[in-house]
């Protein structure tokens, strides 16, 4: 079940899979934009590794262009 129906979809429209954007909210705990925010982009780089390390064997694939939107909601006011 997903937590946040409003974030999965919003990371859904920045480039994440499905996948990717239920192990960020449910999985990481990362459940609101503002908790986003605060991760700046070296805390955004380390949140895309772990999730692409999570899931099946061969892991869930993330982006770049998913990874720099994301970077780019830390200036989002």
């Amino acid at each position: 079940m997903i937590t946040n129906p409003h974030l999965n979809a919003a990371l859904k429209r920045i480039g994440f899979s499905d996948a990717a954007a239920v192990e960020i909210i449910d999985s990481q705990g990362i459940d609101s934009l503002e908790e986003l925010k605060v991760l700046e982009d070296k805390g955004m780089e380390s949140l895309c590794k772990v999730v692409r390390k999570m899931g099946s064997t061969s892991g869930i694939n993330i982006s770049l262009r998913a990874e720099t939107n994301m970077k780019l909601t830390c200036y989002y006011p």
